[in-house]
């Protein structure tokens, strides 16, 4: 049975890691803010105000909200936190960022002096200072923010970064890397020719970054296989769109731990649900057989799918073992017809048979494969000996087809049966042979007496839409786990869901469930529901949830510490230097931006995951907030240097009048930018 999740805002940890990722982003404010504080008492310009936040007045309907949260007046400094929690500012004498005060803020330098003598600026404002001392005021912001994104990882390398490795867990059949010849087990330790091989890259923010970055482009990646072998393999990312948003994807997932959930050890209705594993039990064997990897578990379990199995866990400090009863698949006595081959694995089985892209595979040892959607479980008694597989393939003259036999040896496969990702377009990976085709929407054939032929489906029908729909009593108690899957229908298209979707979804489908299954027919619709049941295959999967990978980076003194936290900075600090150039010349959607709410929930889930991590993911906010105040746009810090350079080089400012006018420009672009991100967060997460 589900057990509904607590509301996000009555959880505890959500409000305390919400607080810590608050105060973590304060503090990145906070940082940038004193250098531009510091540098102006040095140079004895007088700071007015310093605030974390801006204090603008917010009025909506007849509420009226206080201008900060708190403030107060420290010697000639008005101190505070402003209510509008997006940046901060330190207001000096004579210096103001809205162009329309620059009067006023120029007549409040002013200083009179005696008869006969010229008007004086106050020797403590702002415009009196040297050009050389205003850039530093103004550069002291962004210094201050690389030196503690410096210290933030310095600090954090010291602790111990907790971090998901470049190791490779699964990868998606027909992807990029896939077809490049990538394997589970292998790992990625350098991206790209520039820089150094480095075997503690991260997953999630090196690679993911990294390809994100890369766009369409060839990519090179020096990958260390199991055996120490390193390689260079050059890719191109396929540029793929989840949910309204186009990102590039090589079709790489992390590395799988062998020890369980700590919370949800298990799947929901499935064998290993009712066998008593418990919360950080750590799979040791299967049979007596040492597991010593993921792919190792996966590989025994396709070996011994239809067979009941004992699972050594480590519990503590003793071992366990548990009996689990075999998995049989769930159908609906559906066929679904099935594509010719489309990709062909380097050094695969398939490949050393001659099998080609465009091949329809027919027979497998003289019998039809009714079913290509299961071939990979009909494969499963073969492993390791020779088949023989019957091909439909074209003459290259029109309509011409011709009959041919391969010999092939299937392997036993160390990923697991599928996986979905929208870059799959309904792709089924054999990695048995080493080769995908894509599973259509569209009935092949219907299954004698079983739900499918019953409820009146036909060979021809194409499937529209699926959606699941549990008993009316227990449609809250399933929202959890299935929430987007009830409350609209899966659409059967290629930039949507496919059939592998929902036949996923149907191997751990909630008791008392049916699918809804709207199909077309000679220009007529058909909707009906589908009670699963079991089916003739056994799955390799029995329903235990492993954790990913995780590994531990500890600096061993110091000064390692600080070399690595500079390493990071200077690692950070180029990546949104490409994003921004990616960005202006096209080569990365504005729709893979993030705005506040983007940023926030980054940082809570950083800090869910410990203090050092916090601290990493405000070494990279650091960084970035560094290289985006720098951009030579009017209002930013950039902006300013550039015309304080034009000043200090013509010996001059910048006409007035232009410079009240590039301003106000670069303010539009600026809060045009805000607009965009914030309807992105909205979208996003609504």
């Amino acid at each position: 049975m589900l057990i509904a999740a607590t509301p996000w805002y009555l959880s505890l940890d959500w409000w305390t890691n919400g607080l810590q990722a608050a105060l973590g982003l304060g503090v990145v404010i906070f940082v940038h803010e004193l250098g531009h504080f510091l540098a102006a008492k040095a140079c004895g310009v007088k700071c007015e105000k310093f605030y974390v936040g801006f204090d603008v007045p917010i009025k909506i309907g007849p509420i009226r909200f206080p201008r900060s949260l708190v403030r107060f007046q420290w010697g000639e400094t008005e101190y505070g936190i402003g209510i509008l929690p997006l940046g901060g500012y330190v207001k000096m004498l004579g210096q103001d960022d809205d162009p329309r005060n620059a009067q006023t803020e120029a007549e409040r330098t002013r200083i009179a002096g005696g008869e006969g003598e010229p008007v004086q600026l106050d020797p403590r404002s702002y415009p009196a200072k040297s050009v050389p001392q205003r850039m530093l005021i103004i550069s002291a912001g962004v210094i201050m923010n690389l030196i503690f994104a410096v210290i933030f990882a310095a600090v954090a390398y010291r602790q111990g970064v907790p971090y998901t490795p470049c190791e490779v867990g699964n990868v998606i059949g027909g992807s990029p890397a896939w077809n490049a010849g990538i394997r589970p087990g292998d790992r990625i330790i350098q991206i790209g020719r520039n820089g150094t091989p480095n075997a503690h890259l991260r997953y999630d923010w090196d690679l993911i970054q990294g390809v994100g970055l890369n766009g369409d482009l060839d990519l090179d990646l020096l990958i260390r296989h199991p055996d120490g072998k390193d390689d260079w393999i050059t890719l191109r990312p396929r540029i793929v769109s989840s949910h309204g948003v186009e990102r590039p994807m090589i079709g790489i997932l992390p590395s799988i731990s062998t020890k369980l959930g700590a919370k949800s050890p298990t799947v929901p209705f499935q064998p290993a649900e009712k066998s008593g594993f418990q919360g950080d039990d750590e799979v040791v064997s299967i049979n007596g057989t040492a597991v010593a990897s993921y792919p190792d578990f996966v590989e025994q379990s396709w070996r011994l799918a239809e067979q009941p199995i004992t699972i050594g866990v480590k519990r503590g400090d003793k071992t366990v073992q548990l009996e689990v009863a075999p998995n049989r698949r769930a159908g609906f006595g559906i066929i679904p017809k099935a594509g010719p081959v489309l990709n062909v694995g380097v050094d695969s089985p398939a490949a050393a048979a001659g099998i080609k892209p465009g091949d329809q595979l027919v027979t497998l040892n003289g019998e039809p494969i009714r079913d290509l959607s299961t071939l990979p479980h009909q494969l499963r008694p073969f492993f390791g000996k020779e088949v023989t597989l019957g091909i439909a393939r074209s003459t290259g003259k029109e309509g011409g087809v011709e009959s041919i036999e391969v010999t092939v040896t299937p392997v036993v496969p160390r990923t697991t049966l599928f996986v979905e990702d929208p870059a799959l377009q309904g792709l089924l990976a054999v990695d048995a042979l080493g080769l995908t085709y894509r599973i259509l929407p569209e009935i092949s054939a219907v299954e004698p007496d079983l739900p499918a032929a019953q409820a009146g489906l036909l060979p021809g029908d194409k499937i529209l839409t699926c959606q699941i729909v549990p008993p009316a009593d227990k449609l809250e108690e399933y929202k959890e786990k299935y929430g987007p899957f009830l409350t609209e229908p899966m659409v059967m298209d290629e930039s949507r869901d496919h059939w592998l979707t929902v036949d996923s979804l149907l191997q751990a489908f909630p008791e008392g469930a049916k699918l809804k299954i709207e199909v077309s027919r000679d220009k007529e619709r058909k909707t009906v529901e589908l009670a699963p049941v079991e089916v003739a295959e056994y799955l390799p999967t029995r329903g235990l949830k492993f954790t990913s990978k995780s590994e531990i980076r500890v600096a061993e003194s110091w000064g390692e510490a600080f070399a690595l936290g500079a390493r990071q900075t200077r690692e950070d600090a180029s990546r949104i230097l490409t994003m921004v150039k990616r960005l202006l010349t096209g080569k990365i959607s504005f729709t893979n931006l993030g705005g506040p709410l983007s940023i926030m929930r980054m940082a809570s889930s950083e800090a869910s995951q410990g203090s050092s991590r916090l601290l990493m993911f405000l070494t990279f906010l650091s960084a970035n907030l560094a290289v985006l105040n720098f951009l030579p746009i009017p209002a930013l810090d950039g902006g300013h240097m550039v015309f304080l350079s034009f000043e200090g080089i013509f010996r001059r400012p910048v006409n007035e009048r232009l410079q009240v006018a590039l301003t106000l420009a670069g303010v539009a672009c600026l809060i045009s930018l805000m607009v965009v991100v914030f309807g992105l967060d909205i979208w996003r997460f609504r």
